[in-house]
């Protein structure tokens, strides 16, 4: 007040952080988050290798109750069409019986498949899907081609499921209504999707005066069902052309 200024004085003034912004707070609490992550990460695995027990132990149920049933059904058709005291609607009853059991058993076997955990990866998928043609088109000149680096495994089961027989269906059509000598199978990929392309040089169609049966029926709605793309180009004489696209977009879980 009197205009006369002291020397200058320095202070060293500490400020301690609180408990919560000191160093080993926020080392304890990013330990206890590794851990909580860990325990989540232990559980998620417990639950899917549970999933994976209940899937072999249902395929295991189907192949060894059901599938042997079955079996036993068509074989005992089998014998009683051998049977000479049949009467004409005895023997076709018997017939219908054999034939019900025989798909039913193929069906039941593609399900075992796709249950099984053994048989996740899309090389064991390419692998089936390449046997099933040459199974079905017996008899039928087959090209079936897969440039490496095809992926099958980002899509889930549900999704495989459907493409598989969406794929089934296509070949089983080719065997019952086109005549073909001739079949070509292409399997492609791209950063977005999945393309199949099932071509045959068979009597076609036309799309505008064919009749739906229940295979094209199943194939759209199994294509609306996985959110998928689907072309189908045929001519009376010329053979029919299938491009089937699955995009990435459901991807596996």
């Amino acid at each position: 007040a009197d205009g006369v200024w002291s020397l200058p004085i320095s202070l060293s003034i500490i400020i301690f952080p609180a408990w919560w912004m000191t160093w080993w707070f926020k080392v304890l609490v990013g330990l206890c988050f590794a851990a909580l992550g860990y325990l989540a990460y232990l559980y998620r695995l417990k639950q899917l290798l549970a999933i994976q027990n209940i899937r072999l132990n249902i395929a295991h149920d189907l192949h060894d109750e059901i599938g042997s049933n079955l079996s036993s059904i068509s074989v005992d058709s089998q014998m009683l069409l051998r049977s000479s005291s049949l009467s004409d609607t005895e023997h076709e009853l018997a017939s219908f019986i054999s034939k019900t059991a025989k798909e039913t058993v193929e069906t039941m076997r593609d399900i075992i498949w796709f249950i099984n955990p053994k048989n996740d990866f899309d090389t064991d998928l390419i692998i089936k899907m390449k046997e099933t043609a040459a199974k079905l088109l017996a008899g039928i000149t087959l090209t079936f081609r897969v440039p490496s680096g095809v992926k099958l495994e980002k899509f889930n089961l549900e999704v495989r499921r459907n493409i598989f027989l969406i794929y089934k269906e296509v070949l089983n059509n080719i065997v019952r209504h086109s005549n073909s000598k001739t079949c070509f199978i292409e399997l492609r990929g791209s950063d977005n999707s999945i393309f199949l392309m099932i071509k045959d040089e068979g009597v076609g169609f036309d799309k505008d005066t064919v009749q739906e049966n229940n295979g094209l029926r199943s194939i759209k709605r199994r294509v609306q069902k996985i959110n998928a793309g689907i072309r189908i180009s045929s001519e009376i004489g010329k053979g029919t052309v299938i491009n089937l696209s699955v995009p990435f977009s459901i991807r596996k879980k």
